[in-house]
């Protein structure tokens, strides 16, 4: 995978890569709590490079000192390190592209004081958060002659309503992440009759008896959709540890891809790597056919593309996850179960002792054409028999925006119904 040039750099005893990254970001922050507004204000740069010498990757980056100085201390870690990689890097990208409207940051009072007023016309308290992020990044590859640089702005709305009833404190809430206020704003207008309805359901909630823990058809809907695919793509990170095998068969219809040119807040044209972007399949018609990879966890089989982080060894996590649709509608669902459980909105979702583990903030059991609001404490989707669990895809797409070891993701996926064991 290395050029001559590289093969000569090497022989020559000359440093194989050395890129100097020069990384800005501003940051607004308009507050609502406890009655009345605040504003945060932050702007900074970092000066980062990474070199690639002798097997190893050296990192160094600092806001105060030069590209020279930090050169010489990444270097220097080089020759401690003790994990010899490869570093693919025959492709780059080279140069420039802005991503998302920039309108300011004002629009965010005009946002935060709608929803406050929606939930204040309830008697329903609320904490709202909206974020307003200004971000550039320049690549410079000194050791190739390659530059490439990325403008993207970003709006975040963390909306959290509350009340007490009857001595219980009820809460629920939503991230929403756009590059366009006008989407951000509708996507909020669409999202507080949600939120108040959750409120309403916990309410409403009685604990599930029992003697009915144990196996259920889950229907997820809402973001707890996207949250399920979530935690399945740490299984296809080439990096992990415990990852499906390729031409593992999890369930026909079900294609998963990371798809940088969906639009999504997230698009990209190129990586934290500056690999250019593409769209990888990860799963195709039920079959796993590649992993998220970085420049240092490709194989031959396979491409760079999904690194993330600029001042660490990249990661290989995607930005933009796109599960297919299926032909599925959500009372055809619940026709064919029977007798299921639907869950909306999650409180925490992790891999762990062999599961997914999903923990519903709301959820209700769908029985007799009737939903009745249950209180649910874990379910468990086992991870040996991925392949078995998994019924049926929905017709209708739920998108989440959220973070991933302080990384932006934003995954789109269908209701989805599978089997599952459910803890009281």
């Amino acid at each position: 995978m290395f050029s001559l040039d590289c093969l000569y750099r090497v022989y020559a005893g000359l440093v194989v890569y050395r890129e100097n990254i020069l990384y800005g970001e501003e940051v607004v922050e308009v507050s609502y709590r406890g009655g009345c507004f605040e504003f945060n204000h932050v702007a900074n740069s970092v000066r980062c490079v990474r070199v690639f010498d002798r097997g190893c990757l050296g990192v160094a980056s600092s806001s105060t000192l030069s590209f020279d100085e930090l050169y010489g201390i990444a270097v220097k870690s080089t020759r401690v390190c003790r994990e010899k990689t490869m570093w693919f890097h025959e492709d780059f990208y080279s140069g420039s592209v802005s991503i998302g409207v920039d309108r300011g940051w004002d629009l965010l009072y005009d946002l935060i004081r709608g929803v406050v007023d929606y939930f204040s016309g309830r008697g329903v308290g609320c904490e709202v958060i909206g974020v307003y992020k200004r971000v550039s990044r320049r690549h410079d590859v000194v050791s190739h002659g390659v530059s490439a640089s990325e403008e993207r702005v970003l709006y975040e709305l963390y909306i959290y309503p509350y009340t007490l009833f009857y001595g219980r404190i009820l809460s629920t809430g939503l991230l929403i992440g756009s590059s366009n206020p006008s989407i951000l704003a509708n996507t909020v207008e669409e999202g507080l009759d949600d939120l108040y309805g959750q409120l309403v359901s916990q309410a409403r909630a009685r604990q599930l008896n029992p003697v009915y823990t144990g196996r259920w058809h889950i229907v997820l809907t809402g973001i707890s959709a996207p949250i399920l695919y979530h935690e399945l793509a740490h299984l296809l990170q080439s990096t992990s540890l415990k990852k499906l095998p390729i031409g593992y068969r999890v369930k026909e219809g079900l294609t998963m891809v990371e798809n940088p040119y969906y639009p999504g807040p997230l698009q990209r044209l190129f990586d934290d790597e500056i690999y250019p972007g593409w769209k990888r399949v990860l799963v195709e018609d039920g079959v796993v056919v590649d992993y998220l990879r970085s420049r240092t966890s490709v194989d031959g089989e396979s491409k760079p593309g999904n690194g993330r982080g600029l001042f660490t060894r990249p990661l290989p996590l995607y930005h933009q996850l796109i599960v297919s649709r299926g032909d599925w509608s959500f009372d055809e669902m619940l026709f064919e179960s029977r007798r299921s459980i639907v869950v909306s909105n999650v409180v925490e979702a992790r891999l762990y002792g062999g599961y997914i583990r999903i923990i519903p903030e709301t959820a209700w059991v769908a029985e007799k054409d009737r939903l009745q609001p249950v209180r649910v404490n874990e379910i468990l989707i086992p991870l040996d028999k991925l392949g078995e669990v998994f019924i049926g895809f929905g017709k209708r797409l739920y998108s989440r925006y959220g973070f991933e070891k302080s990384f932006e993701v934003y995954e789109v996926a269908p209701e989805t119904l599978v089997e599952a064991r459910v803890s009281i």
